[in-house]
């Protein structure tokens, strides 16, 4: 069977929530993932697949011949491509390549979601206007840098072999299942950690001044979705609330929701210096609410909901 929308990435923390979105909508979903990884939840279809395997991925496109396409499959964790430059220039640069490569000779109808970040915007002083889609790119990460590149591929994409690129950068999102290496979700577990004696009550933080901006993963991937129906070909578009918090106040609002009080510690391995620790990374979605979209989810019920996720993980 052909048709349908291939979600790359499918068995990750986006793709669990994106995959059942798409079905409920009635779409016909074919889920790729890495040989050994196992999808929260099933996709119509399911290929074991390593995208840098360029050959391999071409057939695939020819033989299933999606009608659209959600690449999220990426390293998306800014502190691990610090660690793993290599491995963030294969993930989030090298597997686009070969995938609009591949589109271009197996699916070349085929709209393609690629799902950047709002890292590309790089960072500013607290309470500046969010970044919109018009301003200029600035990344100040390694891992903004590989977003970056592989932007300009994918509009290369378009511009040069008529595919149809749709280029998505949200900002912060979170909710049950989010993976530990990240802020919020690193102070849930620990918290749920603490709640059940296997941990000392001390949360290990980093830096709280920063600012960032953040969405429930489930406004983020009904944003996905419509964006595949209602995108501008070529178009950009952020994915955020338009409103920045404290990494402080995120931390504040879950010890509240807890059921201890523990000591509050900062270590250095957790700590990203920046020339002015109160950075801030905010998005303006008017673009995309110009499509209908519009967050259903309070940050604090997604908070309580993610603390509540790690309690139950055990």
């Amino acid at each position: 069977m052909t048709g349908g929308t291939l979600v790359t990435g499918a068995a990750g923390f986006v793709g669990s929530w994106l995959v059942p979105a798409l079905q409920a909508a009635g779409e016909r979903v074919i889920g790729a993932g890495l040989p050994g990884s196992s999808p929260q939840r099933p996709p119509d279809e399911w290929v074991e697949l390593d995208l840098l395997d360029f050959a391999r991925l071409r057939r695939m496109l020819s033989d299933k011949r999606p009608d659209r396409i959600v690449h999220l499959a990426a390293l998306a964790s800014p502190v691990l491509a610090a660690r793993e430059p290599l491995a963030a220039l294969r993930s989030n640069y090298r597997i686009v390549d070969g995938l609009l490569r591949a589109a271009r000779d197996g699916a070349p109808d085929a709209r393609l979601l690629l799902v950047s970040s709002g890292e590309v915007y790089g960072y500013r002083p607290p309470h500046s206007p969010p970044h919109a889609e018009t301003g200029p790119t600035n990344p100040h990460t390694l891992y903004a840098a590989t977003r970056v590149a592989a932007e300009r591929r994918a509009q290369l994409a378009q511009a040069r072999d008529g595919l149809d690129v749709v280029l998505v950068r949200p900002f912060n999102h979170t909710g049950p299942g989010r993976g530990r290496d990240y802020a919020e979700s690193s102070f849930a577990r620990q918290l749920a950690r603490i709640e059940r004696g296997r941990q000392a009550p001390r949360l290990r933080v980093g830096n709280l001044e920063a600012r960032r901006d953040y969405s429930d993963v489930r406004d983020v991937v009904e944003a996905y979705r419509l964006l595949l129906e209602r995108a501008e070909s070529g178009g950009v578009y952020n994915v955020a609330s338009g409103r920045a918090r404290s990494l402080r106040s995120v931390m504040e609002h879950l010890i509240q929701s807890s059921t201890v009080r523990p000591e509050v510690t900062v270590d250095p391995e957790l700590y990203r210096p920046h020339a002015d620790d109160r950075t801030e990374s905010c998005g303006d979605p008017r673009r995309l609410r110009e499509l209908g979209w519009s967050p259903r989810y309070a940050l604090e019920d997604t908070l309580d909901e993610l603390l509540d996720d790690w309690r139950s993980r055990g």
